[in-house]
């Protein structure tokens, strides 16, 4: 729905999303990229860092650098 100019709508659906599935590390990873569009970089950040963590778990090398990319993105004095 972020893609269809909706992020307040996608926000809403990735949080109920994460309500029913916790461990889903690409729900964090939409959530965090939707809220760093919508200028919420803390809530942005908590959330990528979480995605990272399972991406992490899960030994998905590649995404959890594309992660740590994003997080640089949004706030470069933060790690």
């Amino acid at each position: 729905m972020d893609d269809q100019g909706k992020p307040e709508e996608a926000i809403a659906h990735y949080k109920k999303a994460i309500s029913l599935v916790p461990n889903d590390a690409l729900t964090y990873y939409n959530l965090g990229i939707t809220l760093g569009r919508e200028q919420q970089p803390e809530e942005a950040i908590v959330n990528l860092k979480k995605a990272r963590e399972l991406f992490q778990a899960d030994e998905n090398k590649q995404m959890v650098e594309q992660v740590d990319q994003l997080i640089q993105k949004i706030n470069p004095r933060r790690n």
